[in-house]
């Protein structure tokens, strides 16, 4: 009997040895992705006061903390919204960027729930660049919001990046259509620059996005390089590439240019007004629309 219990201890004991190794490997593998979720968290938050700095392994649980203005804080009950919602969003670019992981895609379903301004801007720049850019993903975005999709679009169009509108969800199926032709986009403008103050303000963020659409087309069309997304990223950026095509007259790029100028809303600050009438806003989208006839591009995508 001694020697089985003996016997009993050392396998005690080796168990408890294994199960130390464990917990220690666990928290090494913890720390290193700990620290990835906190780059992605600071890509999202810059220069935030909130930041995810340490995760807890239990044995059927994992808790993670945040320190906030030098205390420590449980992320479940001490974060806003907005700041859980990037945290959550780390976290999923951390585990689909895991070593050996055979995906190359990653899917978001409406990202921006909760984002202000500041963090909308940073998803859709930042964020969406580097998973394109530096991870070499493939990126799947599906979205409620006008204003994420119609960016994403602006942004990323020398990507080749598809446009669905998926609605009337039906037995049968729902009704999916390829948007964003230029004539669509512009055609969007003319009916915000009828609406009130806001709609406009929103027409002329349009108005950009749409010209840079029209010199991305431009280029394809008359065969000119598409400009680079890591050095064109303006629109004047992307109008000064367009200057070097032979085929395309000085005078076009000086338009194209007083467009992107009257896009500017700070432009109008300047003249005392915070947001143009429906006249100067249809004068620079005639323009888009004249140059889109002409090239023979305002059918494409």
């Amino acid at each position: 009997m001694a020697k089985y219990h003996n016997l009993l201890d050392e396998v005690g004991e080796a168990g408890q040895r294994f199960s130390d190794h464990l917990q220690d490997k666990q928290e090494e593998r913890l720390e290193d992705r700990g620290e990835e979720i906190k780059d992605w968290y600071s890509v999202m938050n810059p220069a935030s006061n909130v930041a995810p700095s340490r995760l807890d392994a239990g044995a059927e649980s994992l808790r993670m903390y945040a320190e906030a203005f030098d205390s420590e804080l449980n992320v479940a009950t001490g974060l806003s919204q907005c700041q859980a919602n990037t945290l959550g969003l780390s976290i999923h670019f951390m585990r689909t960027l895991s070593p050996g992981s055979p995906y190359r895609f990653i899917v978001l379903d409406d990202p921006v729930q909760s984002m202000d301004d500041k963090h909308f801007e940073a998803l859709s720049r930042d964020v969406i660049e580097r998973l394109l850019d530096q991870e070499n993903l493939q990126i799947i975005v599906g979205t409620h919001t006008r204003a994420l999709s119609d960016k994403l679009w602006s942004l990323h169009i020398d990507q080749r990046c598809k446009y669905l509108k998926i609605s009337d969800i039906e037995r049968k199926g729902p009704t999916i259509s390829k948007e964003k032709t230029l004539e669509d986009e512009l055609k969007r403008i003319e009916h915000l620059a009828k609406g009130n103050e806001g709609d406009r303000e929103l027409a002329l963020d349009r108005i950009r996005n749409s010209t840079e659409h029209l010199i991305g087309l431009i280029c394809q069309v008359e065969g000119h390089p598409l400009p680079d997304p890591n050095k064109h990223r303006t629109a004047k950026q992307k109008l000064y590439h367009l200057s070097d095509c032979p085929s395309v007259k000085t005078k076009y790029i000086s338009t194209l240019k007083d467009t992107i100028e009257f896009s500017n809303s700070a432009h109008h600050e300047s003249e005392g007004e915070s947001v143009p009438g429906e006249g100067k806003i249809q004068t620079h989208l005639s323009t888009l629309h004249n140059y889109g006839d002409m090239f023979e591009v305002l059918e494409k995508r």
